[in-house]
C-alpha cells in the first residue's frame, strides 16, 4: 500500500486532480481518526480535516512519498488554533487542555502510539472501526 501511496503522490505533485481526490480517499479515515483522538466534537473534526486537505492541496510540491506525518502536521497545526480559540468558555477550556496536552504527549518521539493509528484501528472491534469511519 505504501509503494500505491507513493505512486498517488507522484501524481498529486504532477498536479493531476484525480490523484488528489484519490489520496483524499485513501488518507481521510486515518486523519479523521487521529483527529478525532484530540477533538471536541464531530464539528471540530470535519472543520480540521477540511483545513488540511486545503492546506495539502496548496502545496502539492512539498508533498513526501509517504505523506501521513506530513499531513498530520498540517492537523497538529489546525487543531492547536482551534482549540486555543476555545480558551474564553471554562467547559472548553479544561476540554482544550486536556486535548492539547496529549496532542503535545502524541507529538514526542517517544510516543508510538499516535503513529501507529491503522494498528489501532485493526485492533478495534468491526463495529467500533464502522462507528469510527462514520464519525
Amino acid at each position: 500500500m505504501a509503494d500505491d501511496v507513493a505512486t498517488v503522490v507522484l501524481r498529486v505533485q504532477a498536479g493531476q486532480a484525480p490523484a488528489f481526490i484519490e489520496l483524499v480517499q485513501r488518507l481521510n479515515a486515518e486523519l479523521r481518526v487521529w483527529i478525532a483522538t484530540y477533538a471536541l466534537d464531530a464539528l471540530m473534526i470535519d472543520d480540521v480535516a477540511l483545513a488540511v486537505w486545503c492546506a495539502v492541496r496548496r502545496a502539492p510540491a512539498a508533498c513526501p512519498a509517504a505523506p501521513m506525518p506530513w499531513i498530520l502536521a498540517f492537523a497538529e497545526r489546525e487543531l492547536g488554533q482551534r482549540l486555543t480559540a476555545l480558551e474564553g468558555d471554562p467547559l472548553c477550556r479544561a476540554l482544550m487542555q486536556a486535548a492539547a496536552a496529549e496532542l503535545r504527549a502524541a507529538g514526542q518521539p517517544s510516543t508510538t502510539a499516535a503513529q501507529h493509528v491503522q494498528r489501532r484501528l485493526a485492533m478495534m472491534p468491526p463495529m467500533a472501526r464502522r462507528l469510527l469511519t462514520r464519525h
